[in-house]
């Protein structure tokens, strides 16, 4: 049995958990802050309980608690935050430092990633696009794919991202071994598929 924080200790991680919530976008579930060793701290944050699948080919809901660092995170629709804390477990997972995650802005283009894994310096040709699938249909994913990656050679014209590698997130370790065997070696570039937990 763990013994009690001291009140010092529990100010410390306290804020630490607070500093943790905006370097994830102010939001991450209970489960999620439990398993980084901040269960015992979020007495008083802001929290919502949903019913929710964390991919809609999912036969049932299952509760999830969001925690936020302020209400305000709180006040968006049920999937844009599961959409959240997806992207927040697939940078933690993977290590990748919040400074080099840049959240695009919500478009239909699909060259369009969520995010975009800064890891050079501008102009070199670098970066990753950051993908959360939560269930798209089987040609959503091959386009985005396709159009995330470098133009195929002799290509005229636009229509491709250009970037140097794709990170496609989902909630399903199923569906990622699919997407991995489906795709591997198909594609003009490097893409690392992952499932996570929230």
């Amino acid at each position: 049995m763990n013994r009690p924080l001291s009140p010092v200790e529990h100010h410390q991680l306290r804020l630490q958990l607070e500093e943790d919530l905006r370097a994830e976008g102010g939001v991450l579930t209970l489960d999620q802050i439990t398993r980084r060793g901040f269960g015992e701290v979020t007495e008083g944050l802001p929290r919502k309980t949903l019913e929710l699948r964390p991919l809609v080919t999912t036969k049932t809901d299952r509760p999830i608690t969001f925690v936020a660092v302020e209400q305000a995170f709180l006040a968006v629709p049920p999937r844009v935050l599961l959409h959240a804390v997806v992207l927040a477990e697939g940078r933690h997972l993977l290590q990748v430092p919040p400074e080099q995650l840049r959240l695009m802005p919500p478009r239909s283009d699909l060259r369009c990633p969520d995010a975009v894994w800064e890891r050079g310096a501008p102009g070199t040709g670098l970066d990753v696009a950051v993908e959360v699938d939560l269930g798209y249909a089987p040609r959503v994913v091959a386009a985005k794919l396709d159009a995330f990656g470098p133009p195929p050679p002799h290509h005229l014209g636009g229509g491709y991202a250009g970037y140097a590698g794709t990170l496609w997130i989902t909630t399903s370790a199923v569906r990622a071994r699919h997407l991995r065997a489906r795709f591997a070696g198909k594609l003009r570039h490097p893409c690392t598929f992952v499932s996570v937990e929230v």
